[in-house]
């Protein structure tokens, strides 16, 4: 882990006011990845949820096929990743590979239920914003999924 959160990012919380954006940076974890390390592998356990603010992230799924694995999704600066980790002892279901150098926020369960607990409002517009992510996500599966068949 490295960085620092002194400064507000461009986009990891884009999605918030500059004073949330700015609480949000003081609260979380920097984590930095160098291309080709790994953010989590599938089975472990959620403990948080990541936010890009720069670098690529390819998120990878066993195929059920030779121990094999699909690339199913690239995420871009701005993106949530791991979601999973914001609602606790969850698995995560697939591993997350930093495909350039990348930098990331964290916000661990503890971080999340502390701010829930000052602010619930800014609690609300997180999760209001992963409703609308994983939205997006299931329609593009869906989508997906229609051509396939």
């Amino acid at each position: 882990m490295a960085g620092s959160g002194s400064t507000t990012p461009a986009q990891a919380f884009s999605f918030l006011n500059a004073e949330d954006q700015a609480r949000l940076v003081a609260t979380a974890t920097p984590i930095s990845l160098k291309k080709g390390e790994v953010l989590f592998h599938a089975g472990d356990a959620a403990e948080g949820l990541f936010f890009l603010e720069t670098g690529r992230l390819a998120v990878l799924k066993e195929t059920g096929f030779n121990e094999k694995t699909q690339v199913v999704a690239l995420l871009e600066p701005g993106a949530s990743v791991g979601e999973g980790g914001a609602l606790g002892d969850l698995l995560r279901t697939a591993t997350v590979i930093a495909i350039e150098e990348s930098l990331l926020y964290c916000l661990h369960h503890g971080n999340l239920a502390s701010l829930g607990e000052q602010d619930p409002q800014i609690l609300i517009r997180i999760f209001k914003r992963l409703l609308y992510v994983s939205n997006l996500r299931l329609q593009k599966c869906s989508e997906r999924l229609a051509h396939v068949l």
